[in-house]
């Protein structure tokens, strides 16, 4: 029960990203919408599949590595939209000094490259999970656990989400310490390997009506080396 509370919202996240309009928009500039698109489809037969694979006792370790999967899926979705965010604020004029300090540069040649090796990894990743799903010839159907409203990027249920109370609690914590303020410190980093859960720590921080109340725009980006 509780991997299933784990896999589904990250799952359905992974999805809503891989259908993302600023996300396929950046693919299709850097000729990777293929491999998105077929991503996404791997993505949504998992979801539908999901229930019944657990349930019918799916081995753990099959179990686990579609977590690890799921989260290094989003992970890289994130910094397409990320980087389709950076050349939003270049084509709207932002000045050099708010791109700056919220976002990375890299070389463009560079970042296809790296993307699209980031994109065909986790794609295989997938398309073996999937490979293995499906010997465990499930049928798909509808399950009320999946029936997740479709999250916008800094929503995330919360009920749903095992493991990350104290890390919650520890960045929320030094963003309200008053001696950051002092310090006119407005940018925490959350730094980690992919498949940690990152994005869905910093949904939750986001989330919090302390963060929310207390900044008057309070933004979270992905950050990529």
């Amino acid at each position: 029960m509780a991997l299933k509370m784990i896999l589904s919202p990250v799952i359905s996240l992974a999805v809503k990203q891989a259908g993302d309009a600023m996300i396929e928009q950046i693919c299709q500039m850097w000729g990777m919408d293929k491999n998105r698109s077929k991503l996404r489809r791997q993505l949504e037969a998992i979801k539908r599949k999901i229930v019944d694979a657990q349930e019918s006792g799916a081995p753990e370790g099959w179990i686990k590595e579609l977590d690890a999967a799921a989260h290094e899926a989003v992970d890289v979705l994130d910094e397409f939209r990320y980087e389709a965010l950076r050349q939003n604020a270049i084509r709207q004029g932002a000045s050099a000094k708010v791109i700056k300090g919220f976002f990375s540069s890299e070389n463009s040649v560079l970042f296809r490259y790296r993307m699209s090796n980031k994109l065909i990894k986790v794609l295989g990743k997938i398309d073996e999970i999937v490979t293995e799903m499906n010997n465990f010839k499930l049928v798909p159907r509808d399950d009320p656990a999946l029936n997740i409203p479709r999250e916008t990027y800094s929503f995330v249920e919360e009920p749903k989400v095992i493991g990350k109370d104290g890390e919650k609690e520890m960045i929320i914590s030094q963003l309200l310490d008053p001696q950051r303020e002092r310090e006119n410190i407005s940018v925490l980093a959350i730094i980690g390997m992919g498949g940690l859960g990152k994005t869905t720590l910093a949904q939750l921080v986001y989330n919090d009506k302390r963060v929310q109340k207390r900044f008057q725009l309070p933004l979270w980006v992905c950050g990529v080396n």
